[in-house]
């Protein structure tokens, strides 16, 4: 009976043996799956980001084109003579010497950009009927 137990150990350990590299073999395919089901998810966010980003920026590039557009529609002004262009160029170059023109000229231009939003805002809103 010895030898008959021994053999029987004998075809369990390596039934056993033979378990454990296959559930080693599953464990890493379903590892290696779960990787590429996360990297496909982050393909596809990724990609809608992207998609998103470039609808914004086709939007955006609409806007300038329409302002665009319509500035063209608008009457055309009349330049003014070269040496008052040049007379006013020279006049600023000098004075941005003793006093911060370029500074100044900056922040009245932020503050236009802030206050036309806030014009450009409450006007959509004011014909939109909201007051």
């Amino acid at each position: 009976m010895s030898a008959l137990s021994s053999f029987l150990q004998m075809i369990a350990d390596l039934i056993a043996q033979v378990a454990a590299h296959l559930l080693s073999w599953f464990a890493g395919l379903f590892a290696a799956l779960w990787n590429a089901i996360g990297a496909l998810v982050g393909l596809i966010l990724g990609w809608i980001l992207d998609l998103i980003v470039m609808v914004l920026n086709l939007f955006q590039d609409l806007f300038f084109t329409l302002l665009t557009t319509l500035a063209h529609l608008l009457p055309q002004v009349p330049q003014p003579p070269q040496w008052y262009v040049d007379s006013l160029g020279g006049f600023l170059g000098t004075l941005n010497v003793f006093f911060p023109v370029s500074e100044i000229l900056t922040v009245a231009s932020i503050w236009a950009a802030v206050y036309g939003a806030i014009f450009l805002y409450k006007g959509i809103k004011f014909l939109r009927g909201g007051g």
